[in-house]
């Protein structure tokens, strides 16, 4: 979950989509821009950067950009959620399921 977006990475981190976004840019990108943290795109007044990321990603994943919120000023910091699960919190069923590399489907709920 993104808070205050300085300790998830924009590019390398699954925090969008279930793969980093280097991987639907429409262009490559140098190693100083992989190493961007999420708080460089997005502006405390303005917002995302929309001019800067309409270059280099298309409009679906934009969209989904969009919908996430990022926190400067609250000082709520970045997390890490379960995705296997309804709430987002770990569960021991979930990781030995993971562990014995069942689908991750099947730990929902656990």
């Amino acid at each position: 979950m993104i808070g205050d977006g300085k300790s998830t990475l924009f590019w390398t981190d699954p925090w969008v989509m279930d793969l980093p976004l280097r991987d639907y840019a429409l262009k490559n990108m140098n190693v100083e821009d992989l190493g961007r943290q999420v708080d460089y795109y997005c502006d405390s007044l303005l917002g995302w950067c929309w001019d800067l990321l309409s270059e280099l990603l298309s409009e679906d994943i934009l969209d989904r950009i969009a919908s996430v919120r990022v926190w400067k000023e609250h000082g709520i910091l970045d997390s890490t959620t379960c995705r296997c699960s309804i709430d987002g919190r770990f569960r021991i069923g979930w990781a030995h399921n993971l562990i014995i590399n069942f689908d991750c489907t099947t730990c929902v709920g656990i």
